[in-house]
């Protein structure tokens, strides 16, 4: 929608706040901007039904001209943004007393405000003219317009010629495709007590052999069922047809005969569950799209039928998968794209008719072309068709053009959406780039060719710009971007000699909303932020590194932030956190502790009404306990993390004991090192009702066995505790209900000195929605037999449960060469692994890949995989 619709959703609300008295406008300029106003509401509701509709439907009349509403809406945008801020102008921090200074100042303030008003009069004569031009030349679109033509053609659904391929001409189905598949469909067979419908949803992204792979698989088990159908759905799908489809391919013969089209979906409904009631049933529902759709569809199929069918769904889309598979008796089978080998075996088959007969002159770019299909079998063969006429193989020197084009498609989609990847030796950098509003600069450190591309660019109407480290050398000077809204520089090494942007000039960018400066280097000049950056006052968020200093008066300038991440407590900059109301995520590291620090930063705390995220790191600090009794977090508090890696609190904190589960209701995370765990905190955290990811660690542990009861820890998905030394932990039948990841350390010492009979019965198979964790094993003071036998215990509870969980196995101290050290000490909910400070500034906040989060703003950023880190969400950002 917002890639369609441009600025206009934030564009409209500040041509209404052009109309306050604030800004004392002329009365002429006041009815340009509110004939704009009427304008710009009407082509916003015409590009809304635009962007309804997939982009290839449009007439093309009607897309050039839905793109230069876009761009003239980021024009006017930006206009008004800096009338506004000269207008307003930046409040300075605190004054220097000087009183001639401040009336000098106010006197050209003045000036340059009156100034700016006439300015903007004129801008706005022009913007009517120009948008009233846009307007005429299409001549106030109507719906008939917009939405696509019907088309005369009618074409075959490309997915009949997957469920119609010979199977001569399969290649990486059979093998460990089909057989992974048809163990998940057998799983439960050998439980004659639960025979109800069993659910697979295959998931994987447009392409992969999908639902070639679930045809084949349905050919081969269909003689086992009484009924079967297979039903492909597609993106839009007609209800009504797809009980219809369902019925017929149950019974061809009866329901071809019968007028079906009579009945409406609660009779097709009926007469599906009315056929199938006594019926063993294989049934496949190919390519949903919709989670909801799977709800009405799956209303067909009573799960009263105790006969071993089977349901196979698939889609392109993991949630509507889980969706598919509610319970713990489903199962997901995730498709991965074709091996090498597979990959080659598939190309060299549809080309040279077998495998190996590439010509050795050809092998070398078949190679290339296979790097770029990345295993997709629709790729591969898409690719393969174009490479033969007839019967005839096309010389070298098309396949090499063929290589040479292959990804165009994204860099043309791409500039209509108005960005722009700079990658290695990016030749395709032309004048269709000049109103490029997003830029990514993604070359490697050997490849400076970019350079003389990047420079003959018109870069001042960018709004978004995302290095990555390497291509920091020829990324242009900040002052060039005057209404960047998105700043990404993290883990460029900016205090590196060769570091051309001047951060000094970062005052220039008013409109900024996030800057991100993690991982910036440790080795650096930079220690110090900015001290320009009090005129960022329209800054959101910043991410910065832990040992950053800010000078006195930047931060409480900055009223908008929303999110701070990486700030140090220094006493003026715990203070000043007092004055950001808006806040709601904040990263906070104490690497000195002192009475004034404490006393202030609780004081701070508590004015922080609106906190979402709250996150404490220490470093050698004598304080245990944290906020004490004095700090009562506000109700809408979901994130608490305290992290340190030589101190620990002495107990839970006194603010979850004293506020109690009613006014902790949306707390959904909680992660927290203390000295011991105690069976009363197991219990104080298990009756949190929303909490969902937990991790809790003890240094000094006492208590040798901690029980999670049942109806405990209800919501948790995600559950973490290791304590030292090493205990044991038992799950009690119902404890647990949602967990699908668990980590915690067991003791052998201490499980055979306190135990009975069953030592290691650790109640795994309690855990009903169990599907992966990690268990160490701690055989201090214990033989390698019996630390190997508690191994065996732990093997044996994941063996025998019904989910088939993967649990590793980790042996303290270690026993094999070759053990898995790459788990460590804190959970992170964001991506269910757990991670640690791996770089030394008390900061592990930050996972590889990860740029920003800002899961507490109400309009999310978006971090795309490769092309752009930062993208727009609601037009918050850019």
């Amino acid at each position: 929608m917002q890639v369609v619709t441009g600025a206009m959703g934030s564009l409209l609300p500040k041509l209404g706040q052009l109309l306050m008295e604030e800004y004392n406008l002329q009365k002429n300029a006041k009815k340009g901007v509110e004939s704009l106003v009427r304008e710009m509401k009407s082509m916003h509701a015409a590009l809304c039904k635009v962007a309804e509709v997939p982009r290839h439907q449009l007439d093309e009349q009607v897309k050039l001209w839905a793109d230069e509403v876009r761009d003239l809406s980021y024009d006017i945008e930006d206009i008004v943004d800096k009338f506004i801020v000269r207008v307003e102008g930046p409040s300075k921090p605190a004054a220097d007393g000087n009183k001639l200074t401040d009336l000098v100042e106010k006197m050209a303030n003045l000036f340059n405000k009156g100034k700016a008003r006439r300015q903007i009069a004129s801008a706005i004569k022009e913007i009517n003219k120009d948008v009233q031009e846009v307007a005429n030349r299409r001549g106030r679109y109507t719906v008939d317009n917009i939405l696509p033509k019907p088309t005369a053609v009618t074409t075959i659904d490309p997915r009949l010629r997957a469920l119609y391929t010979e199977v001569t001409e399969l290649v990486g189905i059979y093998g460990k495709r089909d057989q992974e598949l048809l163990k998940l469909l057998a799983l439960g067979d050998e439980d004659p007590s639960n025979k109800r419908p069993k659910i697979v949803s295959v998931v994987g992204f447009g392409g992969l052999g999908k639902t070639t792979l679930v045809r084949a698989v349905y050919d081969k088990i269909k003689g086992g069922f009484d009924s079967r159908a297979f039903v492909p759905i597609g993106q839009n799908p007609d209800m009504k047809k797809i009980f219809r489809d369902i019925l017929i391919g149950l019974d061809k013969n009866t329901y071809t005969n019968i007028n079906l089209m009579v009945l409406d979906e609660k009779q097709l409904i009926e007469e599906i569950r009315d056929f199938l009631h006594d019926k063993r049933y294989l049934v496949v529902i190919d390519d949903i799209w919709d989670g909801k759709l799977w709800g009405d569809i799956k209303l067909a199929f009573s799960n009263m039928n105790n006969l071993g069918s089977r349901l196979i769904t698939t889609t392109r889309i993991f949630s509507v998968s889980i969706a598919c598979c509610p319970s713990t008796h489903d199962s997901i089978y995730q498709m991965e794209p074709l091996s090498d080998s597979d990959s080659t075996r598939l190309f060299c088959k549809r080309i040279f008719s077998s495998e190996n007969k590439c010509p050795s002159e050809l092998k070398e770019v078949s190679r290339d072309i296979l790097k770029k299909c990345g295993g997709v079998p629709l790729a591969i063969l898409t690719i393969a068709s174009l490479l033969t006429v007839g019967h005839q193989i096309k010389p070298k020197v098309e396949w090499q053009v063929l290589l040479d084009s292959i990804g165009r498609g994204l860099t043309v989609e791409a500039t209509e959406a108005k960005f722009l990847t700079i990658l290695e030796s990016n030749k395709d950098v032309t004048s269709s780039h000049r109103n490029i509003r997003r830029l990514s600069l993604q070359n490697t450190e050997e490849d400076q060719q970019a350079a003389p591309l990047i420079n003959s660019m018109c870069i001042s109407q960018v709004r978004s710009i995302n290095v990555f480290p390497p291509a920091v050398t020829i990324m242009p000077a900040i002052s060039s971007f005057g209404v960047l809204r998105v700043l990404d520089l993290c883990r460029c090494r900016i205090g590196a000699i060769n570091f051309q942007p001047n951060l000094r000039d970062i005052g220039y960018l008013f409109h900024l909303r996030y800057l991100g400066l993690k991982e910036t280097g440790r080795t650096n000049d930079m220690r110090h932020l900015p001290s320009s950056m009090w005129k960022l006052q329209k800054l959101m968020a910043i991410r910065v590194s832990s040992r950053c200093y800010w000078h006195p008066g930047v931060l409480g300038n900055l009223a908008s932030l929303e999110v701070v991440e990486g700030i140090y407590a220094s006493p003026s900059t715990v203070q000043e956190l007092g004055c950001l109301a808006r806040l709601r995520k904040l990263d906070i590291y104490f690497f000195d502790w002192s009475l004034e620090v404490e006393e202030t930063f609780v004081e701070t705390i508590y004015n922080l009404h609106d906190i979402r995220s709250l996150r404490i790191a220490c470093d050698d600090v004598p304080y245990l306990d944290l906020l004490g009794g004095r700090w009562e977090p506000p109700r809408c508090l979901c994130k608490y993390t305290f992290t340190s890696d030589h101190i620990a609190c002495s107990g839970l904190p006194m603010w979850i004991t004293k506020c109690g589960p009613s006014h902790l209701s949306n707390l959904s995370s909680f992660h927290i090192r203390v000295k011991d765990v105690q069976q009363e905190d197991v219990q104080i955290l298990g009756r949190l009702p929303t909490l969902r990811h937990l991790w809790i660690s003890s240094t000094h542990q006492t208590k040798r066995l901690l029980v999670i009861g049942a109806d405990e820890f209800r919501c948790v998905i995600a559950f973490g505790m290791h304590c030292e030394p090493a205990n044991q932990v038992v799950f009690q039948q119902g404890a647990l209900p949602n967990a699908e990841y668990v980590r915690f350390n067991l003791g052998v010492r201490v499980a055979k000195e306190d135990g009975d009979s069953d030592l290691f019965e650790l109640g795994l198979g309690n855990l009903l929605s169990l599907q992966g964790g990690l268990v160490e094993i701690h055989w201090d003071g214990v033989t390698i037999m019996e630390a190997e036998e508690a191994c065996a215990a732990v093997r044996n509870a994941v063996n025998t449960h019904p989910n088939h969980p993967s649990i590793d196995l980790y042996m303290e101290p270690e026993i094999a060469e070759d053990t898995d050290d790459e788990d460590d000490d804190e959970y992170d909910e964001d991506d269910d692994e757990y991670d640690d400070d791996d770089d030394g500034d008390g900061d592990d906040s930050s996972d590889e890949g990860e740029r920003m989060d800002l899961e507490y703003i109400p309009a999310h950023t978006f971090l795309l995989a490769f092309s752009a880190r930062v993208s727009c969400g609601d037009g918050w950002w850019a």
